[in-house]
């Protein structure tokens, strides 16, 4: 006898409903814990979704990600550079507004008060300690107090050659002058530097060596 290989060997054909399969039996890839569903698929029932389930992502949805160019809601976003984000912790030191305006006027002023007490020989004294202090600190007194003290600096030097002029004797009138001139500038540029600080404004000294920045 031929064996027909269109008949299937448990004698069924297809076609006839059961797909080879004898009556009653259910097929291997249907056996799962639901009927008539697939182990590898969620039954109806089912409460999860199996390990190739994505879980849910920080924005909601399950693996969602937040739309190109748009933040995400946690309010975490980058401040820029030098700023801090409004929600951030303050650094440890730093000084309030009305702290970096009384620091700035005093470094303006300082270079006055040094020069008055030391008679010139010391102005640049009282702006390179105020310096030390809080350039960590505050960038507003950094700035205001490096002016101060190369302004001064310049001061210094002039006051330094009308002495040498001052000895010679020969140099006493251009000494004088020297002197006269260094006395004008000191108060007129270190009083208008405190006034701008006072209006919360910056200034920059003029003739300044830059040594502190």
């Amino acid at each position: 006898m031929t064996h027909d290989p269109y008949i299937h060997p448990s004698g069924s054909e297809p076609g006839n409903g059961n797909n080879g399969t004898p009556s009653g039996a259910v097929p291997p890839y249907q056996q799962g814990d639901t009927p008539g569903v697939p182990p590898y698929q969620p039954g109806p029932n089912a409460s999860s979704g199996g390990p190739f389930q994505q879980s849910a992502g920080p924005f909601g949805a399950p693996g969602q990600q937040a739309p190109y160019g748009q933040q995400p809601p946690y309010g975490q976003q980058q401040a820029p550079y030098g700023q801090q984000p409004p929600h951030s912790t303050p650094l440890a030191g730093a000084l309030s507004p009305a702290e970096e305006r009384t620091w700035s006027i005093a470094a303006h002023l300082a270079p006055v008060v040094g020069a008055v007490l030391s008679v010139g020989w010391l102005n640049f004294l009282g702006p390179l300690v105020i310096y030390l202090i809080y350039k960590d600190r505050s960038p507003r007194v950094r700035a205001a107090a490096a002016g101060a003290f190369n302004f001064s600096v310049t001061l210094w030097i002039t006051n330094v050659v009308a002495w040498i002029l001052f000895v010679t004797i020969i140099g006493i009138p251009i000494a004088i002058l020297l002197w006269i001139a260094e006395a004008i500038a000191l108060f007129a540029f270190h009083i208008w530097g405190a006034v701008n600080a006072a209006n919360d404004q910056p200034f920059k000294y003029p003739l300044q060596i830059p040594i502190l920045t």
